[in-house]
């Protein structure tokens, strides 16, 4: 009898300890992001371990300097750069780009496969790391970028191969977001006065923008995802991440509803001088609807634009969310976007 009434106490116990933490997380999953940023953080890092082989051919022939510290306001200010051996100190053509992971992971070194293949080609690329959401919130990951640039402009004796004057902004999947957001205010006199950011380049020194895999229209991203299936459990998942992910990175719950969406919305802040742009998505769980909206709305203004989307191509497969740096799964794919973005280049800097 007493073994009987020690196992319901101990059952009931158990089962009231579930139902306590239960009730913790749905209380705190809708009165802060921060538990949902949190379990987020605790998977596996998305960093592929898996590198082509060109990229150990490459990298012999490009130097590396790693965690170089740029003053800044907030955490996570470090940068990486990647430049050839033979630039026999001559300023070189340089890339700032901006790191993916919701706005709220991500790391400078998921890009470095992609970065030593560029750089092999005579490129700087300079791999910027910025605080997180929901720590950091919009505009602060721009407004970073923008002490990236004055850090670079300060201490150029230390920088030979990086040259101010040919600077391409460049960013994937919520960096590619940020990048494109940080070129319209550098470009959009009247958005820079109202996110209150301050002009670190002018039109004339941002040769070219590339845009992989981000989402150009914050307000679009749950209809998206939900579409004529608003009420399967996929869309509804998909909706709630998308929410989280606006309340961490703009900092309120009510995001969808105010000012941020307007200014974060690329394609109603574009203009004609806007610099020369190329983008690029797969068709899988990400954003080429945005792309390919943005794609057409620079054609209008009469800027130069180009664009890759491998689904176009090849309608018999399905192309991932930031395919393009995926060398194992895709790596015909992932070779042509860097084909064609070494192209694009190479038309547009000069």
């Amino acid at each position: 009898m007493k073994v009987s009434k020690r196992i319901a106490f101990v059952l009931i116990s158990i089962f009231t300890l579930i139902t306590v933490l239960t009730l913790t997380v749905i209380l705190s999953l809708y009165s802060s992001p921060n538990f949902f940023v949190w379990f987020l953080r605790q998977q596996p890092d998305a960093i592929a371990t898996y590198v082509p082989e060109e990229y150990n051919v490459a990298k012999n022939d490009v130097l590396e300097i790693l965690d170089i510290t740029y003053e800044s306001k907030y955490k996570e200010n470090k940068i990486d750069v990647y430049y050839p051996k033979n630039y026999d100190n001559k300023k070189l053509p340089t890339i700032i780009w901006t790191h993916g992971g919701s706005f709220i992971g991500g790391d400078k070194s998921a890009i470095k496969v992609f970065g030593t293949l560029v750089a092999k080609e005579g490129y700087t690329f300079v791999s910027v790391n910025y605080e997180l959401a929901p720590e950091n919130t919009y505009p602060g990951p721009a407004i970073q970028l923008t002490e990236v640039v004055k850090y670079l402009k300060k201490n150029i004796n230390k920088y030979q191969m990086i040259d101010l004057e040919r600077v391409v902004i460049g960013g994937d999947s919520a960096g590619a977001q940020i990048a494109a957001h940080f070129v319209a205010t550098q470009i959009n006199s009247e958005l820079r006065d109202e996110v209150k950011i301050e002009q670190v380049l002018t039109p004339k020194e941002i040769k070219a923008v590339l845009l992989f895999c981000g989402p150009y229209d914050m307000n679009e991203l749950d209809k998206q995802f939900t579409g004529n299936n608003s009420n399967s459990s996929i869309s509804n998942i998909l909706s709630f991440f998308v929410k989280q992910i606006g309340w961490s990175y703009f900092g309120y719950s009510g995001w969808k509803s105010g000012n941020e969406i307007k200014q974060t919305n690329i394609v109603d802040q574009v203009t004609n001088d806007y610099p020369p742009t190329y983008l690029t998505d797969g068709n899988r769980i990400s954003f080429m609807a945005h792309a390919e909206s943005l794609e057409k709305k620079l054609d209008e203004l009469g800027v130069i634009v180009d664009s890759y989307y491998p689904s176009k191509e090849d309608s018999t497969k399905d192309f991932n969310h930031e395919y393009q740096f995926n060398f194992k799964d895709y790596p015909v794919e992932a070779f042509i976007n860097l084909e064609y973005t070494l192209n694009f280049l190479k038309e547009n800097i000069n």
